[in-house]
């Protein structure tokens, strides 16, 4: 969950035990009480990582459909402004795919630091930066 400028929460890509809500983007408005929901354009049982950027958009990156036998893990990063409810894919993508204990985090530059694991790469825990402020 993050809180964005004009104070109002988001939470994006929460799963519940029947999934149905892995693809939605809930924003509650702490000064009226009103909650709105956004669907998003993810698999259902999607985890990913996710930034709030400076601008008040939320970055994806990564992510997995889950653990264990079947999975699929995916190399993506979307944006999503709520302004426009607009999910777009980014044409840059992390060089790694994740899942196990993945974490994000936004860089002073404007980057964004990423780390995890990944049972299909040679080395099942990696970092990078993801170049996303750069030209």
């Amino acid at each position: 969950m993050f809180k964005l400028k004009s104070g109002k929460l988001i939470a994006a890509v929460a799963s519940d035990s029947s999934h149905k809500s892995s693809t939605l983007a809930a924003i509650f408005d702490t000064q009226t009480d009103k909650l709105e929901t956004y669907r998003l354009d993810f698999p259902l049982d999607f985890y990913t990582e996710t930034i709030l950027l400076p601008d008040d958009t939320l970055l994806f990156i990564g992510g997995s459909s889950g653990f264990g036998i079947g999975f699929k893990q995916y190399k993506m990063a979307k944006i999503y402004d709520l302004k426009t409810n607009e999910l777009k894919t980014l044409k840059t993508k992390p060089n790694f795919s994740r899942n196990g204990h993945s974490k994000a985090i936004l860089l002073l530059d404007g980057n964004v630091l990423i780390g995890g694991g990944s049972k299909d790469e040679k080395k099942p825990y990696t970092t990078e930066v993801y170049l996303f402020n750069s030209p």
